[in-house]
């Protein structure tokens, strides 16, 4: 099976962080890069931030948060990335 066709994600032990995309996008990036439907994308990325009590940071770029908050981003963002999709 080719690379880009397993259902796996990866953290990198740098944070690896859209500089220019908000906490969400972030998030959301994985999901849209699998090309699930809009709603799908949200409704799972919102889940991922709510699971560390980021969900009023979605707005903001990563040089606005903390680090403990750009570590709890990061891993948020790759469990929300490699949830099965059914």
């Amino acid at each position: 099976m080719p690379a880009h066709q397993r259902n796996i994600g990866m953290v990198f032990q740098d944070y690896a962080l859209f500089p220019d995309k908000s906490v969400f996008d972030n998030v959301a990036y994985g999901l849209r890069a699998r090309k699930l439907a809009r709603e799908e994308v949200h409704a799972r990325a919102q889940q991922a931030l709510e699971q560390v009590g980021l969900q009023s940071l979605g707005a903001r770029l990563p040089a606005q948060l903390s680090g403990g908050q750009r570590s709890a981003w990061r891993w948020r963002g790759h469990w929300s990335s490699s949830l099965a999709c059914c």
